[in-house]
């Protein structure tokens, strides 16, 4: 008896039970409510009961009890989001060049927001499940949900080491003025260029200083001796003699020790090829032909008669001939580099040499009326040949101008040192008889023994040079370039300027005059230096790498 009793009692409790359970409206998922008829067992549980199934988010239950729940102050509607996108993480960048890190693989749902769940005729919750955010007040830190987005934080990577700031220079990027930001003279800098090693080629097309000479032939009507001053006289060959345009070439090259072109290590030649101007006059254009100077003995103008109507034919030749070359090791440093404008300095050794020479050649056939040599041929040579070497140590700077693919430089240096200067003289005849016998006598008419030989002196010197370049990059490597140089040296030896017009004629040979021998030696070497100037247009190409 007394276990109905307990029978009784327990079945009265779990009635109870189940009664204060659909009042918190709890139901299986997917029941209806017990006002709708259901004939489920979970209907005496009340309108809502414990699902059995998948966890159901809130935006998928939408009978009016649930909303009515969902209408507490307490309780939130929420949803458990993925962001519809997160910033790039990006490491081992400069703060001005971003690198994105390779791509990862694919996401597996194109779509990152959660999607609602559909229910099941079972009850049960089918299909991918919706994450939900759980409700405000849950955890113990209740902050409000921010709309910012998440911070990406960089995850290590092996084979990626940032790289310090202003290491390396970058020639991914160019220097131009659409740039915003000032430059900021540092190797890091995008208007750096790496390129450590340059090399240039240049074809010149120069001019030198004009040659001066004195009168060295004339000629006269016949019967005249072609002396200076004397009526109808002519000079065929004197005074400033144009040297011509001339080819030559100009290399360079140079090394940059470091990538921020700090400082480099550059060296220079050029030469300008020789250049001859010749001179001939005949005796059949010019009847009378003459070679004149001041006579010693007789105070006065006097000349040689070469040719002459009655006295014999032939010809004089006089040829000049003049090349130059030099070279230059520099040191070159960089003073300022700030984007559009770098301003280096130089600073090294400079030789230059320019070599010049002048030959005079008479070729004489002597008349058979002639009063001496008659039927000689004869030929007289005189010789004056210069070398001036430069040695000395320069100073200079290169300021260089950039906007896109132009540039402009402007180049200016300056050496100062010792000018070797040699002078070589030296004169001849010859005469062959009609009968092939010869003689040789040393001296000419204008290099004669007093005067002849080699001599040298040391001058200090000066060598200023300027240079503008203009230039036009075609590639990151090849630059094509157009200038214009003018080179000047205060001091130097040249032929024309080592001749004595004033002769003693007693000295010369062959002339059959008697004359007294003058007190003072001449010719003589004077040793006069004048000033000589290079200038021209120069062509080449610039290679960097």
């Amino acid at each position: 008896m007394m276990n109905r009793w307990l029978i009784l009692a327990s079945l009265a409790l779990t009635l109870n039970a189940a009664t204060a359970m659909a009042d918190d409206g709890w139901r299986p998922a997917g029941s209806a409510p017990a006002n709708a008829g259901s004939n489920s067992s979970t209907a005496a549980f009340g309108s809502a009961g414990v699902s059995l199934g998948r966890p159901v988010g809130a935006d998928t239950l939408a009978d009016a009890s649930v909303d009515k729940a969902l209408a507490d102050s307490n309780f939130t509607r929420t949803s458990y989001q993925t962001p519809a996108s997160l910033p790039s993480v990006v490491r081992s960048q400069s703060p001005e060049v971003p690198q994105p890190l390779p791509s990862g693989p694919a996401a597996k749902s194109a779509n990152p927001t959660a999607t609602p769940v559909s229910k099941s005729a079972s009850g049960f919750a089918s299909g991918s499940p919706t994450l939900a955010e759980p409700p405000s007040g849950i955890f113990a830190s209740d902050q409000p949900k921010s709309d910012a987005p998440l911070e990406a934080v960089p995850a290590p990577h092996p084979n990626l080491v940032p790289e310090p700031a202003g290491s390396e220079c970058s020639s991914s990027l160019v220097c131009s003025p659409s740039d915003a930001r000032a430059c900021d003279c540092t190797c890091g800098d995008p208007c750096c260029e790496p390129n450590r090693l340059y090399v240039s080629g240049e074809y010149l097309l120069w001019w030198i200083k004009d040659s001066h000479f004195p009168p060295l032939v004339t000629t006269a009507p016949a019967g005249s001796t072609g002396v200076l001053g004397a009526p109808g006289t002519t000079v065929l060959f004197g005074g400033d003699v144009d040297n011509e345009e001339r080819s030559g070439g100009r290399f360079t090259a140079g090394y940059w020790f470091d990538n921020c072109r700090t400082l480099a290590l550059e060296t220079t030649v050029f030469f300008l090829a020789n250049r001859n101007v010749n001179f001939s006059a005949d005796s059949n254009t010019f009847p009378v032909l003459a070679r004149p100077f001041f006579s010693l003995n007789s105070g006065t103008e006097f000349s040689e008669v070469t040719t002459s109507p009655g006295l014999g034919t032939g010809n004089i030749n006089i040829n000049t001939f003049s090349r130059m070359w030099g070279a230059e090791l520099n040191l070159r440093y960089n003073v300022c580099d700030c984007c559009c404008w770098r301003f280096d300095l130089l600073g090294g050794f400079r030789y230059l040499s320019l070599r010049e020479g002048l030959n005079i050649q008479e070729n004489i056939v002597a008349a058979a009326t002639a009063p001496v040599f008659a039927g000689d041929t004869i030929q007289v040579n005189d010789d004056f040949n210069t070398r001036n070497q430069f040695y000395g140590g320069q100073l200079g700077y290169r300021l260089g101008w950039t906007r896109n693919r132009w540039s402009i430089d402007w180049l200016a240096k300056v050496a100062l040192g010792d000018t070797h200067q040699v002078v070589n003289i030296q004169g001849n005849q010859l005469i062959t008889t009609p009968a092939g016998a010869t003689s040789f006598f040393n001296g000419g008419l204008l290099a004669l023994g007093s005067n002849s030989g080699r001599f040298s002196r040391d001058q200090f010197t000066v060598v200023p040079e300027t240079d503008l370049i203009l230039g036009f990059r075609v590639t990151n490597h090849v630059r094509v370039l157009i200038g214009y140089s003018f080179l000047y040296w205060n001091n130097v030896a040249r032929p024309g300027d080592q001749i004595d017009r004033v002769i003693d004629v007693s000295r010369i040979p062959n002339t059959g005059l008697q004359v007294t021998p003058a007190a003072q030696t001449r010719p003589t070497l004077q040793f006069k230096g004048s000033e000589f100037w290079a200038q021209g247009m120069s062509f080449g190409l610039e290679f960097t790498w």
